[in-house]
Order: C-alpha cells, then sequence, then structure tokens
C-alpha cells in the first residue's frame, strides 16, 4: 500500500500514530476490489431468467425470478405474443443489437481507413469479414461483435473461430479461446470494462483481466451448451445459464418425427449463479424439456 505524501517523512506522536494509522488502512480495505469494482451502490438481491421460445405464429416467453439469498427460483406466468408483433424480451434483444452494432462499425471503419490493415491485423480482418456475411445473411440474432460498457473494447464471438478481444481505438487484437464448436459462445463484460468472462472448451467460465491481459479465475459446475452470461451490475455475481441432459422426444410423435428424419430434441434450461470473488454457487433447474425445435433463447436481468 502506498502512503499518502509526505506521510513518512513526518514524525507523528504515539498517540497520531496509533490512532489515524488503523483508520487509514481500514479506509484502503473497505475500498479493495477482488477483480472488478462496483460502479452502483445498491447490492443485487435477485436475478431474473427469461426464456424465450419460437412456435408456429407465437413467441413465448417464461420467466423465472430467483431469490439469490434463499437460492430458489419462482416462475412467473409466461408471456405469449404473436410473431406479427414484436415481444418485449425481442425489443431489448434489439437495443443490444443496435448497441454493440455502434462499436462494429467504429472498429470497421478505422479498419477501412488504415492501407495496411490485412498485414497488421489478419485475425481482425477475418473476424470483420465473417460479421458482414453473417449480418448481411441475416443469420445472426445476437451480433458477433460484444462491446464492454464504455465501448473501449469489444469481444468477437462466432462459430468455430477463436474468440478475439479488440481495442476499440487502436484495433489491437489478442487471440482469447477457441471456440471449436458449431454453436455462438455468450461472453459478459463486467461493468467497469475492466474483464471479461467467457467459456472455455472444457465446461468451465474463465475471467479475463483485460489490463494484465491473463485470465485471473476460473468456474466449474457446467454440464451443456452455454445459451446466456451475464455480469451483475454490482460485480459480485456471474450468471451463466445453460441446456443441459439432451434426449430424443420419445413420445408417439417424437418417434413418428424422428422416423420421417425429424427428430426432437429436448433440454433442460439450467441457471448457475457463481459468486465472481470466489468459487461458491449455486445451480437451479428452471425449465424441463424445452425443445430445440423452438430455437429456445435467454436473457438475464438484475434486481
Amino acid at each position: 500500500m502506498r502512503e499518502p505524501p509526505g506521510l513518512a517523512k513526518r514524525q507523528m506522536g504515539p498517540v497520531v500514530r496509533y490512532l489515524f494509522i488503523p483508520l487509514l488502512l481500514a479506509g484502503f480495505a473497505a475500498q479493495a476490489q477482488p477483480l472488478t469494482k462496483s460502479v452502483v451502490a445498491e447490492p443485487i438481491s435477485s436475478v431474473v431468467v427469461r426464456v424465450g421460445i419460437r412456435g408456429g405464429k407465437e413467441f413465448t416467453e417464461y420467466r423465472y425470478v430467483v431469490d439469490i439469498a434463499e437460492q430458489r427460483a419462482k416462475p412467473e406466468a409466461r408471456h405469449d405474443t404473436s410473431t406479427e408483433q414484436r415481444s418485449d424480451f425481442e425489443q431489448r434483444q434489439t437495443e443490444e443489437w443496435h448497441r454493440n452494432a455502434a462499436i462494429y462499425e467504429r472498429i470497421f471503419q478505422q479498419y477501412k481507413t488504415k492501407p495496411d490493415a490485412l498485414e497488421r491485423y489478419p485475425r481482425l480482418g477475418m473476424a470483420l469479414q465473417e460479421t458482414e456475411r453473417v449480418i448481411k445473411a441475416g443469420y445472426a440474432y445476437r451480433h458477433p461483435i460484444v462491446a464492454s460498457s464504455d465501448g473501449s473494447k469489444a469481444v468477437y464471438s462466432w462459430r468455430n473461430t477463436p474468440l478475439l478481444l479488440i481495442d476499440s481505438n487502436d484495433l489491437a487484437t489478442r487471440s482469447l479461446e477457441q471456440n471449436d464448436g458449431p454453436t455462438v459462445w455468450p461472453v459478459a463484460w463486467a461493468p467497469d470494462s475492466a474483464a471479461v468472462v467467457l467459456p472455455a472448451n472444457d465446461l468451465a467460465i474463465q475471467i479475463y483481466d483485460v489490463r494484465r491481459q491473463t485470465v485471473v479465475a476460473r468456474r466449474t459446475g457446467l454440464s451443456g451448451q452455454m445459451t446466456a452470461i451475464s455480469w451483475s451490475p454490482d460485480s459480485r455475481y456471474i450468471a451463466v445459464c445453460e441446456l443441459t441432459n439432451r434426449r430424443q422426444n420419445k413420445t408417439i410423435l417424437g418417434r413418428l418425427a424422428g422416423a420421417a428424419g425429424h427428430p426432437e430434441f429436448w433440454n433442460d434450461a439450467v441457471l448457475h449463479l457463481f459468486r465472481a470473488s470466489d468459487d461458491n454457487h449455486f445451480s437451479l433447474v428452471l425449465k424441463r424439456e424445452i425443445s430445440e425445435w423452438g430455437s429456445p433463447d435467454f436473457r438475464v436481468e438484475w434486481h
């Protein structure tokens, strides 16, 4: 701990020394944060997991309110919205898309203005080309670029490609983790943009410190496909949603669909809530038998 300017040079009396220094140390200890700094004063007490499922002409949303202290989930009434209307779930998805798209556009425009960009940033060039392709083709419901809260950094995440950490100011690019699977990995930034949490290939999540450019923590206990990751606004928790326990629908209709060459697979939706500062966590099964035909999507909100 660095002493205040001139403190070591003063000749403090015994009474002042023994009263002032403990108070000074206590003040610094109260401000210390193991991974990131909290950017809000109000602590988080609950998390809401929203599961959206598309089917036919309807968009159905299931909501689960999780009390963190009691480690218990309470389901709310389901919400059905016609596909001709835009649900609140989809509206928030669109807002998130536009925010990430703005940072992507800044990166893309900078890249285009550099005459030697392809030689200097080959991985970034490949990522931008793929991003342009999937956006124009309409493949992505989630933007391949995930921007930090302050917009200074972004993570590129797409199928069968390495996750890239991109500086939106100078285009410096680092490879974080290789995604060898056919699904898009979710990532989440810390509220102060100092760290990012991302999946690992061994069914774990890892916390990457942006300034130190290294993984500073890992959390295990996962078992399936990660569908959403969120870091709480008070920096204390990391929520991970996953689809797990994949199995084929063996009902009569399921067997008929399988015989016709269109097997239906079910998964269970599970929430894992991790403490950002240590290994403590708990898991809850939110919904069982979610059909992959409905292209389930997840959102996490904190309260």
